[in-house]
């Protein structure tokens, strides 16, 4: 489990595989994409009818892509917001990155998801 930002630096460093890499500029936009995520996150939060659903699938596909899936869902355990994690939760479920029980799913995001499949 990933504690603090230098565990988090740390191990987001012994994750990464990207074959491209040409500078550490292309691994912290990478790393940025956790902050894109969570702002989208937020921007459905607040608002349901602000969904960009196919972008936040696409950050957390390339995110699982860079760091491996199992890598990228223990940095989301510490870069996402508490208050985003049912939401990114559901994300991970339609995806079937993970399996969870119902109570953490979001069901009116996951009707959407379904619908625009």
């Amino acid at each position: 489990m990933i504690c603090s930002d230098s565990e988090f630096l740390q191990f987001s460093l012994k994750k990464y595989d990207n074959p491209h890499l040409s500078s550490l500029v292309d691994f912290e936009s990478d790393i940025k994409r956790f902050t894109y995520l969570n702002n989208l996150l937020n921007r459905y939060r607040e608002d349901p009818l602000d969904l960009k659903d196919r972008l936040i699938i696409n950050h957390i596909i390339i995110l699982g892509n860079c760091f491996s899936v199992h890598g990228s869902l223990q940095m989301f355990e510490y870069k996402i917001l508490p208050e985003n994690k049912a939401i990114l939760q559901t994300f991970l479920f339609f995806l079937n990155l993970i399996v969870t029980t119902n109570a953490n799913l979001d069901f009116y995001l996951l009707d959407i998801l379904n619908e625009n499949q």
